[in-house]
C-alpha cells in the first residue's frame, strides 16, 4: 500500500485537522485499517485534542519565561530569575526556539498516542504531530486571539523578515496485543524565512476581513489570500504552510515505500 507522495501529503496541509496543527492519525488509520476504524479513531482524537489544549496552556507559561526572552540563558548563568532548567545555560536562543517547537509537536502526537493506548488499541499505527511558530525579534507569534491582536501582529511583520519554524514529530506504535506495546518517535524542525511587503492599515484590515487569520500562527496563511502580503520567502514553502512534506519524506522514506503499511 502506498501512503502518498509529497504532493499528496500537501493536500492535508490545506484541509487537515486544525489548520496548521496537524494530526494525520485518521489518514493512516484509513489507509492501514480501512473506513471501519474511522469513527472510533475520530472520537479518540477529539478527546486527545481537548487534553492537548490544556497542555498547551501549561506550556505557554514556560515559553514566556524562557523562549520569549533571548537573555534567559544569561540570566540562568548569572543566577538571576527563577531556577533554570538543566539545558538553560547550554543552549542558544535559536536552539531554545527549535526545542520548544519540537516539544509542542511531541505533545500533540503524544496526546493522541495516550488516548489510543488507553482504549487497549492493538495493531500498527503512525501518528504525526506538527507545530508551527512565527518568530520576529525574539518574540513568538502564535494564533491571534482577536482581530485587534491579528492587526497588531501584521503591523509588526510588515516590511520585515521573520522566521517560520515547523517541528514534526512522528510516532510509531506496534501493539500485537494490549499488553505488548512497542513505541518509538523521532522529531525534527525545519526553518524558512518570510519577508512581508510594507503593508498599509487598509491592506491589513482588508486581509483580516477575509477570515483566514484566526487559526494561523502570525495571523496569515501564505497558501491562501495571505500570499498577497508576502514579498518573498527563502526556504521551503511546505515549512511555512505548516508541514514540511518533502523533508518529512526524506527523514522517513518508509512513509512512501510500497510496503510501508505492512512493515
Amino acid at each position: 500500500m502506498r501512503l502518498g507522495s509529497a504532493e499528496e501529503i500537501r493536500k492535508y496541509q490545506l484541509f487537515g485537522i486544525g489548520g496548521f496543527e496537524l494530526f494525520i492519525i485518521l489518514l493512516f488509520a484509513f489507509l492501514i485499517f480501512g473506513p471501519d476504524k474511522l469513527p472510533e479513531m475520530a472520537k479518540t482524537l477529539g478527546v486527545a485534542l481537548n487534553k492537548f489544549k490544556q497542555a498547551q496552556e501549561e506550556m505557554k507559561a514556560v515559553i514566556n519565561d524562557e523562549v520569549l526572552d533571548p537573555d534567559a540563558g544569561k540570566k540562568a548563568a548569572s543566577g538571576s530569575g527563577s531556577k533554570p532548567a538543566p539545558h538553560a545555560t547550554k543552549e542558544s536562543f535559536a536552539e531554545r526556539k527549535a526545542r520548544y517547537d519540537k516539544e509542542r509537536a511531541e505533545r500533540k502526537a503524544g496526546a493522541v498516542i495516550q488516548e489510543v493506548l488507553a482504549e487497549n488499541y492493538t495493531g500498527m499505527l503512525i501518528v504525526i504531530g506538527a507545530d508551527t511558530m512565527v518568530v520576529l525579534d525574539g518574540k513568538i507569534f502564535g494564533k491571534p486571539r482577536s482581530a485587534s491582536d491579528g492587526k497588531h501582529m501584521l503591523r509588526q511583520l510588515s516590511g520585515r523578515t521573520h522566521e517560520v519554524i515547523t517541528a514534526v514529530s512522528v510516532w510509531m506504535v506496534a501493539a500485537p496485543n494490549a499488553e505488548d506495546v512497542s513505541l518509538g518517535f523521532r522529531t525534527f524542525a525545519d526553518k524558512s524565512y518570510v519577508t512581508f511587503r510594507d503593508l498599509t492599515d487598509e491592506e491589513i484590515t482588508d486581509y483580516l476581513r477575509k477570515g483566514e487569520s484566526f487559526d494561523k500562527a502570525g495571523a496569515y496563511a501564505i497558501q491562501g489570500e495571505g500570499a498577497a502580503l508576502v514579498d518573498h520567502y527563502d526556504g521551503s514553502l511546505d515549512t511555512i504552510i505548516g508541514l514540511p512534506a518533502t523533508r518529512l519524506i526524506k527523514e522517513f522514506p518508509d512513509l512512501v515505500n510500497a510496503e510501508a503499511a505492512e512493515c
